[in-house]
């Protein structure tokens, strides 16, 4: 299984609502605020899994690594 199979399946594999905190509780660089991701991709990082997207309020580029590095 590649790296990026591994990251995709290890967030499809994060329960929903812990998905949904993620996704919902983004920081964005430029407004210095809190918001939410949007048109996002799933891929890996030194072994953990990063969301890549855009903020719904102004569409700056946001990113997060999730805690846990799978394996």
């Amino acid at each position: 299984m590649s790296w990026n199979d591994k990251a995709k399946t290890y967030w499809d594999n994060t329960p929903k609502e812990i998905q949904f905190k993620i996704i919902n509780n983004m920081f964005c660089m430029c407004t210095k605020e809190n918001t939410t991701i949007i048109d996002y991709i799933v891929f890996p990082e030194n072994k953990h899994a990063v969301l890549r997207g855009k903020c719904i309020k102004r569409g700056n580029n946001v990113e997060r690594m999730l805690d846990e590095p799978f394996e």
